[in-house]
């Protein structure tokens, strides 16, 4: 799968802080601090990873040995999710919306020419849509949840509307093994429907990439017995492992928000490598996520603009749990306060729902919740009037109190 995200920067990460102060001394030091840095790579998984990547994907213009694909295999089939930093208990806590098609987020963890190691976090029914893979090997690893994969492979080399032969059609729920697809086998074209929350680490050698010829085309399947007119042959024996693919512009369907990784970090050597996607990722809404980003910062203050980008920050804040001190470092500065007075003045519903999605992220930590408890966020939370416009409003509000109902701080009976 391909994304392209607009606004991309670079930037060192710090990582994430000694135990000990001695630890933390020595890091400001920069003699001592790359040295410290690689010897906590390199006991990390995902350090592994990118090592063994480094090996298996020698050459973008070639298949990797089997003996290297095993390799990588073997490694993929042993990560978990926490190796990635990633909170299963968040994760599963994420629903898709009752309006449309789920929006998908996505983390590019590195990319290079060779290579690129990515995570795709889908909310129940999102779908990643049937595409290929030209000249490419992918290694899909299910880290959390279930998924349903269906996937072909071509039999006919022409035409627009082509005859592929399935491969896969099966469901697949986490621990399980990774699959593989390779140029032309193994199921080089698939699409993904998320049963459950899921999460899939993807490594893919060599990477999308249009100057070399392996930009994304995305397809159609029809039943084998359907004729690319859409008339049906009653005298054609049915065959369901066949399949007739139409190439299709880009599906209208597809969203998906870019999120910084905020995991372990790995290194390439002279630093530690961290390719930020932050921004925006294109998509129908980025005119309304622009004016919010406007109006946060006009009524806020630059600390509130970071949670006003696309959105994902908020999702960034669901899945990886380093986030509790960039949530206590909003609290710290008067973030908290500063949203709650924004909730309270808010004279649109479309600013209430931003307001309350933002506090929701918040209260994920038990400090900054107990914070915003301070603040009196349960009179004006609940003081919010429902909006007809924006189901999410009372769905917000009602996961905020209920929030803090976790923390035995009482709500009144009207209210509750």
């Amino acid at each position: 799968m391909k994304v392209e995200a607009t606004n991309e920067y670079e930037g060192e990460k710090k990582p994430a802080g000694a135990k000990r102060k001695g630890e933390k001394l020595a890091r400001k030091r920069g003699c001592s601090r790359g040295t410290r840095r690689r010897v906590q790579a390199a006991s990390t998984a995902i350090q592994r990873l990118y090592v063994t990547c480094k090996t298996v994907f020698k050459d973008p213009k070639t298949v990797p040995e089997t003996a290297n694909v095993e390799m990588l295999q073997r490694l993929l089939d042993e990560m978990r999710p926490e190796d990635l930093g990633l909170s299963t208990d968040a994760l599963f806590r994420v629903k898709s919306s009752s309006k449309g098609t789920p929006k998908i987020t996505y983390a590019m963890i590195y990319k290079c020419d060779n290579f690129s190691i990515s995570i795709f976090f889908l909310p129940p029914r999102a779908i990643i849509p049937l595409h290929n893979h030209p000249g490419m090997t992918v290694f899909s690893k299910l880290l959390a949840g279930s998924v349903h994969i269906k996937s072909y492979d071509w039999l006919d080399p022409g035409a627009s509307m082509r005859l592929a032969k399935l491969v896969v059609d099966s469901d697949f729920t986490a621990p399980c093994d990774t699959s593989i697809l390779y140029p032309t086998t193994g199921g080089n074209i698939h699409t993904f429907t998320a049963i459950t929350a899921c999460a899939v680490l993807d490594v893919q050698g060599p990477p999308y990439s249009k100057e070399e010829d392996r930009d994304i085309t995305y397809y159609q399947d029809y039943p084998y017995s359907t004729y690319p007119n859409g008339a049906t042959d009653q005298n054609v024996e049915k065959d369901t492992s066949l399949g007739w693919l139409e190439e299709i512009d880009i599906w209208k369907d597809l969203k998906m928000n870019v999120i910084e990784y905020l995991g372990p970090q790995m290194s390439s050597g002279k630093h530690t490598v961290r390719e930020s996607f932050l921004r925006r990722f294109s998509t129908i809404n980025e005119r309304d996520d622009m004016s919010l980003e406007e109006e946060a910062e006009r009524k806020a203050g630059w600390l509130l603009k970071l949670f006003f980008v696309g959105t994902a920050a908020l999702v960034a804040f669901e899945f990886f749990p380093y986030m509790d001190k960039r949530r206590m470092k909003v609290v710290e500065m008067g973030g908290a306060q500063d949203l709650l007075n924004m909730l309270k003045t808010a004279k649109d519903d479309k600013t209430r729902k931003q307001a309350l999605k933002t506090l929701v992220a918040l209260s994920h930590s038990d400090e900054a919740a107990e914070a915003l408890h301070q603040a009196d966020a349960i009179a004006i939370v609940s003081s919010t009037p429902n909006s007809v416009e924006y189901a999410e409003v009372e769905a917000y509000k009602s996961s905020l109190l209920k929030r803090f109902q976790e923390l035995k701080h009482e709500i009144p009976s009207e209210i509750s």
